[in-house]
């Protein structure tokens, strides 16, 4: 940690695929996890959907990866009886292939296939923007 590597990073590789993109999807996750992100998460939103009044919310998560942001979502909403439906997006289809299987006990979440750095790219509409 005493040196800051700058190559690029392998998620921006949209092309990136098989056992290296899984690898780096299991341990982005693991990251997410274990060093806060979750808990974040859970600390900002959490209360954003407590205090909305809405009956269902739809959160979009930009650069979903593999998912695994929108699964914590969907458990965390399921357990306190908050409708919710989520839509990932991401410029990598093997990306969102690795989600889709993950997904399967997760109706709520749909996957798509988005470049959201292209000039034409519009943002879904959504409650919530991650």
């Amino acid at each position: 940690m005493k040196t800051r590597s700058y190559q690029k990073e392998q998620l921006d590789d949209l092309n990136l695929h098989g056992d290296n993109l899984h690898q780096t999807l299991a341990e982005l996750a693991f990251i997410n996890r274990y060093f806060g992100n979750y808990a974040a998460l859970r600390k900002s939103v959490l209360p954003l959907l407590q205090q909305s009044g809405k009956r269902s919310v739809h959160i979009v998560d930009l650069g979903c990866g593999g998912g695994d942001v929108l699964f914590f979502l969907a458990k965390l909403c399921r357990s306190r009886g908050i409708q919710a439906t989520f839509l990932g997006l991401d410029g990598n289809s093997h990306s969102l292939a690795y989600a889709s299987k993950q997904a399967i006990l997760f109706s709520e979440i749909k996957f798509q296939v988005a470049d959201i750095l292209a000039t034409d790219f519009r943002l879904p509409d959504c409650d919530i923007l991650i």
